[in-house]
């Protein structure tokens, strides 16, 4: 004998099956014999969880977005952070995996992107092994500084702490941001300072 809340009790057969919806059911369970003589009746709470839990990710400090229209851009002191959250009357969160570029599942909530560009998978599973549709996001990874130097318009690549340079010259400051991973994310600003001044943003050639 057997049913869910306050419904009566009534002959089940072998099989059980939990009410539709998620959350807490309380079971009441009872035995009769041929002779009609009947047990006490016990009860059990049982909790169905058929909902996946659901994942987050968070990206500390906030990706550069691209003035290209494309992924956005994180270099090595950006810091990727996977969460997840079960329902309330769900099992728990059992792990979270996430795969970098189509690759295998790995568990782990701190995924790190190599250089270059790269699409990020992940999701996250419960205790009863419900698990989220995958979801995904894009970045750029240029973790490479640019590379400056000096020259003058006579003298050419100024490649010494001190140098002599003639009267009249004018010194040039040249930037480029090295394609690494195959991604660069360019140049954003190139700064300069004379004698120990603050520092000033370059915008042509500069005569002592």
């Amino acid at each position: 004998m057997f049913a869910f809340g306050g419904a009566p009790l009534a002959p089940i057969g072998a099989a059980l099956t939990l009410p539709a919806s998620d959350g807490a059911h309380l079971a009441r369970f009872a035995a009769r014999d041929r002779l009609g003589n009947q047990s006490a009746e016990q009860s059990r709470t049982l909790y169905r969880d058929g909902t996946a839990p659901v994942s987050s990710l968070s990206v500390s400090p906030a990706a550069l977005a691209a003035a290209d229209g494309g992924a956005p851009w994180l270099n090595a002191a950006h810091v990727l952070q996977l969460s997840a959250a079960d329902p309330a009357v769900g099992s728990g969160v059992e792990r979270i995996e996430h795969a970098v570029d189509g690759g295998a599942w790995v568990s782990g909530a701190a995924p790190v992107l190599p250089e270059g560009a790269h699409t990020l998978t992940y999701r996250a599973i419960d205790q009863l092994g419900n698990s989220e549709s995958p979801k995904s996001a894009s970045y750029r990874v240029d973790a490479s500084a640019p590379r400056t130097a000096l020259r003058s318009d006579r003298e050419g690549a100024v490649g010494s702490s001190e140098v002599a340079i003639e009267e009249g010259s004018a010194l040039i400051l040249e930037a480029v941001d090295p394609v690494s991973g195959g991604v660069a994310s360019g140049i954003a600003s190139l700064v300069y300072s004379l004698d120990g001044s603050g520092e000033q943003s370059y915008a042509g050639p500069l005569v002592p």
